[in-house]
């Protein structure tokens, strides 16, 4: 990169001397040098500064406002994308802590400690619910 900006000095540096030594022999020796040339070529460079000028920042504002319009759209696919991929994750999570946390059930009968136990708390329960408060 600064091998590109020295090169570019020194050809500018090489132009301007080039233009101030055709100045001078000018002054010097008052003839003008591309004399029918001259018109042509202010022509030329007015068009190119109004290139320069006027339609290139128009360019630049007409495309950067599609950039920015594609960069929003794209951040925003982006953006839902992943919430949607977290969702699913956060879904898939909770799948799995369920299926974790279940309990185990196994077919058939339980066993007879098991319905002595369910026994016992019905019979408690009825108690429970058969005795008065002390309100009434």
């Amino acid at each position: 990169m600064a091998l590109f900006f020295t090169v570019t000095l020194a050809v500018s540096i090489a132009g301007m001397l080039l233009l101030l030594g055709f100045k001078r022999y000018e002054l010097s020796s008052g003839k003008l040098l591309f004399v029918s040339g001259r018109p042509a070529i202010g022509n030329f460079f007015k068009y190119v500064f109004w290139w320069i000028e006027k339609v290139l920042p128009a360019l630049v504002r007409v495309y950067g406002r599609r950039a920015f319009r594609f960069a929003k759209a794209a951040l925003q696919r982006g953006l839902a994308r992943s919430i949607l991929w977290l969702e699913r994750t956060l879904e898939h999570i909770l799948r799995t802590v369920r299926e974790k946390t279940e309990t185990p059930r196994a077919p058939g009968e339980a066993s007879a400690f098991l319905r002595e136990v369910a026994e016992h708390k019905r019979k408690l329960s009825r108690r429970i619910k058969k005795q008065p408060t002390k309100e009434e």
